[in-house]
C-alpha cells in the first residue's frame, strides 16, 4: 500500500508508523510504502508551524471501509487478471485437455468462463482444406468397425502346386462280373465273305458255323452272301476277373486355383489410444 502526505496550510511534517510505535518522517510530499498490511496499527502524527503535533489512527468504521475498499480493489484486479488470462490463454472456442478435471463445473471454477464437454469418444484431427474429409472445423466422420467388400481386396489367386504320389495300397482282391443277357445292337444290312473247301468229296461252307454245301441259299462256291439288318442275342457267364494281388495306383494332379474363402465379418478399426477429458470454451 502506498500513502502520500498532502501539503496542508500550516502543516510542516507528517510522520507515519506501521507498528504504532516508531515513526518515520515523510515531510509533506514524499510517498511512503506501507509494507505491513495490518491497518489497525498504522498511525499518523502531524506537526504544525507552532510545533504542535497530534496523532491519528483509523477508527473501526474507517478500518472496515478500508478493508472493503482494499478487498474490492483486489477482487477487481483479480477478476481483470483472470479475464485477461482466460481470454489470452483460452479464447472462446479453445479446447482444454486434462486427466483430472472430470466435469465442466471444475474447469469453470478454476479458469472462469463457460465450458462444455467436447469430442466424446472421438480423436482430434487437424483441418486440411485440401482434403474433403477434413476441410472444415468440427467436421465428424470415421467408423469404429469396418467390413471389407470384395472390391476392397487386391486382385489375387491362391496357387495349388503340382502334386504327385502313390495312393494307399489295396490288399489282394478280385472284381466280380455278373451274368449279363441282352441283344446286341443291330449291325444293319451287310455281307459276309464265304470260303469253300473240299471235305471228303463234299463241298462245305464255314463262317460263323459249319453249313452243308447242299443248302440252296449259297449261290456260288466262292463269294459273299448279303443278309438284311438283324441283331444277335448275347449272354455272359458270371465270373471273377483275375486278381492283381497287392498293388497301388500312382496319381498326379494338375496345378490350379482354390475356390473362394471368407465370411465378411467386420473388423475393429481403432488406433492405439489413451482417453482424456476434453472441454470446449463456449463463453
Amino acid at each position: 500500500i502506498k500513502a502520500t502526505c498532502t501539503d496542508e496550510t500550516e502543516i510542516v511534517k507528517y510522520e507515519l508508523s506501521e507498528s504504532g510505535g516508531l515513526y518515520k518522517d515523510k515531510g509533506t510530499t514524499s510517498e511512503y510504502n506501507i509494507d505491513n498490511f495490518y491497518l489497525s496499527k498504522i498511525k499518523i502524527r502531524v506537526t504544525d508551524l507552532a510545533g504542535n503535533n497530534k496523532e491519528y489512527k483509523l477508527t473501526d468504521e474507517q478500518l472496515n471501509d478500508s478493508y472493503e475498499q482494499i478487498y474490492e480493489l483486489i477482487k477487481t484486479k483479480k477478476e481483470t487478471y483472470e479475464s485477461d488470462f482466460l481470454n489470452s490463454a483460452y479464447p472462446i472456442g479453445s479446447i482444454y485437455i486434462s486427466t483430472s478435471i472430470s466435469n465442466v463445473l471444475q474447469i469453470s471454477e478454476m479458469l472462469g468462463g463457460t465450458w462444455e464437454v467436447y469430442g466424446k469418444g472421438k480423436t482430434l484431427m487437424g483441418v486440411n482444406v485440401n482434403d474433403s474429409n477434413f476441410n472444415v472445423v468440427n467436421k465428424t466422420g470415421g467408423t469404429k468397425t469396418n467390413t471389407l467388400a470384395i472390391t476392397n481386396l487386391p486382385n489375387h489367386t491362391h496357387s495349388i502346386p503340382v502334386l504327385s504320389g502313390t495312393a494307399a495300397k489295396t490288399e489282394t482282391h478280385t472284381h466280380s462280373i455278373p451274368s449279363l443277357t441282352g441283344t446286341a445292337e443291330s449291325a444293319g444290312s451287310h455281307t459276309h465273305a464265304l470260303r469253300i473247301a473240299n471235305d471228303n468229296g463234299n463241298l462245305n461252307v464255314w463262317g460263323a458255323t459249319w453249313k452243308n454245301s447242299n443248302e440252296t441259299r449259297f449261290t456260288d462256291t466262292n463269294g459273299t452272301q448279303t443278309t438284311g439288318a438283324h441283331t444277335h442275342s448275347i449272354k455272359t457267364i458270371a465270373s471273377n476277373v483275375i486278381s492283381n494281388g497287392d498293388h497301388t495306383h500312382s496319381i498326379s494332379l494338375k496345378e490350379g486355383v482354390t475356390g473362394n474363402l471368407g465370411s465378411a465379418t467386420a473388423f475393429t478399426n481403432l488406433n492405439p489410444y489413451i482417453t482424456v477429458y476434453m472441454y470446449k470454451r463456449i463463453s
